[in-house]
């Protein structure tokens, strides 16, 4: 079983990976820190060391995906004050041995948090 954190991301204006996008990557909590500040690859995984590491331990993180950024450079125009702009998405990992996999789809007007079922833990 692979381990770490998956970030994957959906531009829906192109329905294609959100190549280029900058994903800031935090540990919250009393050990918090940044652990990465990473780009959208070809196959729209964010890809950095830190996430496939045993740096993603049990507890809270926060994504930031850089929206207004991306959408400005690939030629939207956004109001000064955008709709979207620095998209914080918090969550939690309950088992550090387990990969946590995280989808997202984003537009300069809307974004959605796809977390598999893998991810949730009943009891």
């Amino acid at each position: 079983m692979t381990r770490g954190l998956f970030i994957h991301v959906t531009d829906t204006t192109r329905a294609a990976p959100a190549v280029d996008m900058r994903v800031d990557v935090y540990r919250l909590g009393g050990r918090a820190c940044k652990l990465c500040s990473a780009r959208v690859g070809a196959g729209g995984l964010v890809a950095d060391e830190a996430l496939a590491s045993d740096a993603i331990e049990r507890g809270e993180y926060e994504i930031v995906l850089q929206a207004g950024e991306y959408f400005r450079r690939r030629g939207f125009t956004l109001p000064d004050v955008p709709l979207l702009d620095e998209v914080p998405v918090r969550f939690g990992v309950a088992q550090p041995g387990a990969p946590v996999r995280l989808s997202l789809e984003i537009s300069p007007h809307a974004f959605a948090l796809v977390a598999p079922a893998e991810n949730c833990q009943t009891s």
